[in-house]
């Protein structure tokens, strides 16, 4: 039987999450009967942040 093991880490310190998954990594690929480990990390994205203004500006037309 073929299980799939996913392990999803989450939380607002990045190096922390990547030190996690790091050990994590570890434990997988040490432990017997667990093949084929892989991981994946989204690279960094731009955060926008719009604002939107109340009042429109009268002298703009």
């Amino acid at each position: 039987m073929l299980q799939t093991l996913v392990t999803e880490i989450y939380g607002l310190d990045y190096k922390g999450q990547i030190d996690l998954a790091k050990q994590i990594y570890e434990l997988y690929t040490s432990t017997d009967g667990v093949v084929d480990v892989d991981w994946y990390v989204e690279s960094p994205q731009i955060d926008y942040r719009l604002g939107i203004a109340q009042k429109k500006d009268e002298s703009r037309k």
